[in-house]
């Protein structure tokens, strides 16, 4: 999807993971090449959990 009005969505190291489409009402993932389209609903709330930070050893 090429569209300009897209929030990316970043894991806790900054690196991106998904895009979200808020007038479409689609979030993007796209792992290893592989594209994922989820259809959220008009009006449905978003929660994202960025994770934690692995571990340093």
């Amino acid at each position: 999807m090429i569209k300009t009005n897209a929030v990316e969505i970043r894991n806790i190291m900054g690196r991106l993971v998904a895009k979200w489409y808020p007038e479409e009402g689609v979030i993007e993932i796209i792992i290893k090449g592989c594209r994922l389209q989820l259809i959220i609903p008009p009006r449905t709330q978003i929660r994202i959990n960025r994770g934690e930070a692995p571990a340093k050893k």
